[in-house]
């Protein structure tokens, strides 16, 4: 991503955002608002829109709300008679309003900067070809069928997937690589959940950390660390245990590694959230419940080492929460940055869900009339 960063955001027809628009966006943004109002939903249309049209991104965010777990009663040839079996039809699940298949009649579109991101289910002839792990005999080498099309226009792409994709989870994690190894032309992106190691597994910690491993980027998140224990020198990763891979640190006054994940949730969130901000440069970092694990006390500590670090590194922040503490920690640092930081507030009433944008001189105003911003 250039100097330049997301200024608006216009997501329509996505799960239950079905028609909203973002009028601000600042580096630090902070999404706000009650439960199953489409939080999480914001933060995984800025990981498609920045994916542009990356199939792994997609099946990704599927997979992570067990969407692909889904029966394809809706498509299954006759001639196949094995019972078990996965398809892409969770990918359904992405349309406001849970639609049928034969009901899809409008497409998502998710538009950042003037550029768009559609997603849609259309006829199309496709070349059969047998699927990865599957002895199956083909009849034609055409058919005529529903796929879903990803397509973004700037440049202008599209690809598509076949949606009765008869193979397992199992098999499509297997051979997801070969499938869509086609090299994309996308925006950095990390995303991190709502809970420890949720969706940064371990193997992909490690991964995240030999990327910065002996480079300067050690120290940012050695500082996030210190935010919690001062005392912690030095961390990196040994092999052992059921993780495989696994982060020790050393403690001052300590002459041996302790496990990181022995100090508990505070220093395991930061060490995480410090981790994905560093392999984020020059593109997007989005958070899950920001305040989890996190005393109210550091809170405010971490938003402005964030958004000192995102600055140097050219990151926007994406992040959700909807803690009352985590949100006048934001306010408190926001009084300082002008408009580096907004703050999204997400309602749903008759006309659905809308968004209500606040930059820092609105919502120190809003907290001090005792005004409710989660």
């Amino acid at each position: 991503m250039s100097n330049l960063k997301l200024n608006t955001l216009d997501i329509k027809n996505y799960r239950s955002l079905e028609n909203v628009h973002v009028e601000k966006l600042g580096r630090l943004n902070l999404i706000t608002g009650r439960n199953n109002v489409g939080k999480s939903s914001l933060l995984e249309a800025v990981r498609l829109w920045a994916s542009r049209t990356d199939a792994n991104a997609l099946l990704d965010i599927i997979e992570a709300r067990d969407e692909s777990l889904l029966p394809d009663n809706e498509i299954k040839p006759e001639r196949d008679e094995r019972q078990g079996d996965n398809s892409l039809l969770g990918c359904l699940c992405l349309f406001a309003g849970y639609p049928t298949i034969d009901l899809v009649r409008d497409r998502i579109e998710i538009v950042g900067n003037g550029a768009t991101l559609s997603i849609s289910i259309i006829e199309k002839e496709m070349e059969q070809e047998n699927l990865p792990g599957l002895q199956q005999q083909l009849d034609s080498l055409f058919t005529r069928t529903k796929v879903l099309e990803l397509s973004f226009d700037s440049p202008q792409k599209s690809v598509y997937l076949s949606l009765p994709a008869y193979y397992s989870r199992y098999r499509r994690q297997r051979f997801r690589e070969p499938r869509f190894r086609e090299k994309q032309v996308n925006i950095p992106c990390v995303s991190l959940g709502s809970s420890t190691l949720d969706s940064i597994e371990s193997f992909s910690t490690a991964s995240l950390w030999d990327n910065i491993a002996l480079t300067d980027k050690e120290e940012f998140v050695l500082r996030g660390l210190k935010l919690i224990e001062p005392r912690i020198d030095r961390i990196n990763f040994i092999q052992g245990g059921r993780l495989g891979r696994f982060p020790v640190i050393r403690v001052s006054g300590i002459d041996r590694p302790i496990p990181l994940h022995g100090l508990g949730d505070g220093v395991t969130r930061i060490f995480e959230i410090m981790l994905a901000l560093v392999n984020a440069e020059n593109g997007f970092l989005l958070i899950d419940e920001f305040e989890n694990g996190l005393h109210y006390s550091v809170q405010a500590m971490a938003w402005e080492t964030v958004l000192e670090l995102a600055t140097i590194l050219n990151i926007q922040v994406f992040a959700t929460s909807h803690s009352n503490d985590c949100v006048e920690a934001f306010e408190v640092v926001s009084e300082n940055a002008a408009d580096e930081m907004v703050l999204i507030r997400l309602t749903r009433g008759d006309e659905g869900v809308r968004a209500e944008t606040l930059s820092s001189s609105k919502l120190s105003r809003r907290l001090e009339l005792g005004r409710e911003v989660r």
